[in-house]
């Protein structure tokens, strides 16, 4: 695997022929997903307490399922509630300490621009268009370092689904990530932005969107790792008269 060959498109491709054979499956765990977390949150406290004490199990649960489908190691609609038997702790330890590590990369990040744009209006006033040019850079500055500092914990998740502990995950990921993060925020805005059109079809289309765009993410993910640290996924697609192999190496 060369750094060339990882591709927006053979994300989307990969990602669609694993996807394609468990669709129903993985669009019906993703509704569920959303029916769960939406109606938990729609309860005032108990709102409070599903952030707190059951979001990150029940996203980890959703990964985990996604990657047993990636991987086809038995995916089963029960899976999606796996990080609470068992896995409760570990992907707490997942999700808040990735809260903690993204809130202190707001802080750091936003220090610097936050000194600049204050500067700029003590010596200038508001109504400077020095002063606007000088917020405007401090805003685009603060996006560039943000983005530039988080995307090393792109993976944290992807890891964490086969097993890692919190720490294990995102150090994995910091090391995956280091050298090619201009390449994986454009992969991954794309993927966003296909994610995100499932909105075009009133909604809807969200249930599809996502879900293939999750496939995809995993597919970058193992390119990635193959490309970093040995392992990766089958670049080439099964035949459909064929039992499926699995498209991620242990």
């Amino acid at each position: 695997m060369r750094l060339e060959d990882i591709t927006i498109g053979r994300c989307l491709s990969q990602g669609w022929e694993a996807f394609k054979p468990f669709m129903w499956l993985a669009i019906g765990a993703y509704a569920l997903y959303q029916i769960c977390a939406y109606a938990l949150q729609s309860i005032p406290v108990v709102n409070v307490l599903f952030f707190i004490l059951a979001y990150y199990p029940l996203a980890g649960g959703l990964y985990t399922l996604f990657l047993r489908i990636i991987t086809r190691e038995s995916p089963r609609l029960e899976i999606l509630f796996s990080g609470f038997a068992g896995n409760w702790a570990r992907w707490m330890g997942v999700g808040w300490l990735l809260v903690w590590y993204m809130f202190v990369a707001t802080v750091a990040c936003a220090v610097l621009p936050a000194i600049l744009a204050a500067a700029a209006y003590f010596a200038f006033g508001e109504e400077s268009a020095i002063f606007i040019a000088l917020l405007v850079f401090a805003c685009l500055g603060y996006i560039v370092l943000f983005i530039s500092v988080t995307m090393r914990w792109l993976f944290t998740f992807y890891i964490a689904a086969e097993g890692a502990t919190a720490r294990a995950a995102i150090a994995q990921s910091t090391e995956m990530t280091r050298g090619i993060k201009l390449k994986l925020v454009w992969i991954t805005l794309v993927l966003g932005l296909v994610g995100a059109s499932g909105i075009i079809a009133l909604g809807v289309g969200l249930f599809f969107t996502i879900p293939l765009c999750i496939f995809a993410g995993f597919v970058l993910y193992f390119d990635v790792k193959r490309l970093k640290i040995g392992g990766g996924i089958d670049s080439q697609p099964q035949s459909s008269q064929e039992p499926p192999t699995p498209l991620c190496n242990e």
